[in-house]
């Protein structure tokens, strides 16, 4: 499987992703007792609070990035030791058909790329979120600021990217 995911990418690199969770669950744990019985658990557009709830919910930003890093290397995993990726692609039969083995290889390449990167920036996105809500808690700082938005930027420009480079890799005849 290992060998399979290297011609994507380094494996070494899932340490990036694995070590934004690991700080997403410490930072939990280091900051719980800190916590005030109420935290702000939805931002308004500006970033400002503009709901509070018990901080409890604060144990929902390591579930989700949990969750996130689970789904996205399951997908990683899976492109990568698929035999045939043809069965994946939802295209009609006569464009699958006509995709050369070298046109699935690349894609394939491409997607686990892609996956992998997504991976990072969403667990950069639960990080960022996480630390400045434990921030407001605390009074800190009134807002989350705007490098959530340079986050959601990101993972908006991977996606389209992704679509995009994807269509093309599967337009044409092989």
């Amino acid at each position: 499987m290992w060998q399979k995911l290297r011609k994507s990418y380094p494996p070494q690199l899932e340490l990036i992703a694995l070590l934004v969770l690991v700080f997403t669950v410490y930072w939990v744990i280091a900051n719980y007792d800190f916590l005030s019985e109420t935290i702000p658990t939805h931002f308004n557009f500006q970033g400002i609070p503009d709901k509070w709830g018990s901080k409890n919910e604060i144990l929902v930003f390591p579930i989700m990035g949990a969750f996130l890093y689970i789904v996205l290397t399951t997908l990683n995993i899976i492109l990568a030791v698929a035999k045939d990726l043809r069965k994946y692609i939802n295209l009609p039969p006569k464009r699958k058909a006509v995709l050369s083995d070298a046109k699935v290889e690349e894609l394939r390449i491409f997607l686990n790329r892609s996956l992998f990167a997504l991976k990072v920036v969403t667990q950069g996105l639960v990080a960022y979120l996480l630390f400045m809500s434990i921030e407001v808690a605390q009074g800190k700082v009134g807002d989350l600021g705007q490098w959530w938005l340079m986050f959601l930027l990101a993972i908006l420009m991977i996606i389209g990217y992704l679509l995009w480079k994807s269509y093309r890799l599967t337009a044409g005849p092989g």
